[in-house]
């Protein structure tokens, strides 16, 4: 267990150090996937992440939970 405790704590640690300097995104403002998914490194994976679910939530709230895609309902939208 403390091998396992170990280890997570390198991960962690590994994924702090990647995220150093990195500013958040205000938020969802239009972006499509991939200009979304082009942000990585320049942008916190945390906002990415809330941008993308704002962005699936606005989807859902405009055009009906039904219209989102697979992909899409796997993401957990307020």
């Amino acid at each position: 267990m403390n091998e396992n405790l170990h280890q997570t704590k390198e991960r962690v640690a590994a994924h702090v150090k990647l995220q150093v300097g990195a500013e958040s995104l205000d938020g969802y403002s239009g972006e499509s996937t991939e200009q979304l998914l082009a942000l990585e490194g320049k942008y916190r994976i945390e906002s990415l992440v809330h941008a993308f679910e704002q962005g699936i939530s606005q989807k859902a709230e405009r055009e009906g939970r039904q219209s989102l895609t697979e992909e899409e309902r796997i993401v957990p939208c307020r």
